[in-house]
């Protein structure tokens, strides 16, 4: 019964294909963003999600802004696999889906995750759908920012225990709210332990240690961080690494796996 609820619930969720069309101009810029990730700056990221999943999993990208990794999700996963992707903002959510809307391993969610349901207010930091946009107080100071009510999800309440055991990989990018959002992931993460690749900052008022003494009290039992060259771990991982977010060297992602 539970499970049927929360597969209603997840499908309701999902975005409809039929919800909007996408221009050729951006169609050729998702196109090129998934390559563009690939030899940029989220290099490391897109070697991880390669390395990790297999076909037939369900990859998880929560915070999938326009869909970089997103991409490289499906084509890790395969027609077989799943990918939910979860996007606060409306107009990004939209235009994701209409980029995909014939890819039936695809769902776009149009919502947020964290440890309980409701609402509650994004901030934006500009006109446009933003990558800094964020539910933390302090993270933006822009006075010109807007803000749009969201809806709110435990990740456990929506994903059907079939899909749980799935799960070859989460990615979390939501700009400080991350801990709310692995609270919420409780279940999914306590007894399943699949990887979990994350951004985690203390410019997002964010406690890193928080954060990975809660993994690491769901069963994580090996945490890296990601450097362009490659991982290393997590007892090498010192706060100066995160004084000079313009530098080459700044480590913002984290790799946390049962073994």
């Amino acid at each position: 019964m539970i499970e049927d609820v929360q597969n209603t619930l997840l499908s309701n969720l999902s975005l409809a294909v039929e919800s909007s069309t996408l221009s050729l101009h951006n169609k050729l810029k998702y196109s090129y963003r998934k390559f563009h990730y690939k030899i940029g700056s989220h290099g490391q990221e897109v070697v991880q999600i390669r390395r990790i999943l297999k076909r037939g999993d369900v990859a998880i990208d929560v915070g999938a802004y326009k869909g970089g990794l997103t991409s490289w999700m499906m084509s890790s996963v395969g027609p077989a696999g799943k990918v939910i992707a979860i996007e606060p903002q409306f107009e990004l959510a939209n235009r994701l889906n209409a980029f995909y809307k014939r890819r039936n391993e695809l769902s776009v969610i149009n919502a947020a995750l964290s440890n309980d349901f409701g609402t509650a207010k994004l901030r934006v930091p500009n006109s446009e759908a933003s990558a800094c946009a964020s539910f933390v107080s302090g993270v933006i100071n822009d006075v010109n920012c807007r803000e749009e009510e969201v809806a709110l999800y435990p990740l456990d309440d929506i994903l059907p225990v079939e899909d749980m055991q799935k799960v070859g990989l989460i990615k979390i990018d939501v700009e400080g709210y991350e801990y709310k959002v692995m609270l919420g992931a409780e279940k999914l993460l306590s007894n399943f332990n699949p990887p979990i690749l994350f951004e985690c900052e203390f410019r997002h008022s964010a406690s890193l240690a928080k954060v990975f003494s809660l993994l690491f009290s769901y069963g994580y039992n090996k945490g890296s961080f990601l450097t362009k060259n490659g991982i290393r771990q997590i007892e090498e991982f010192t706060e100066d690494m995160q004084s000079n977010p313009k530098s080459s060297d700044y480590i913002n992602n984290f790799l946390f796996t049962k073994e």
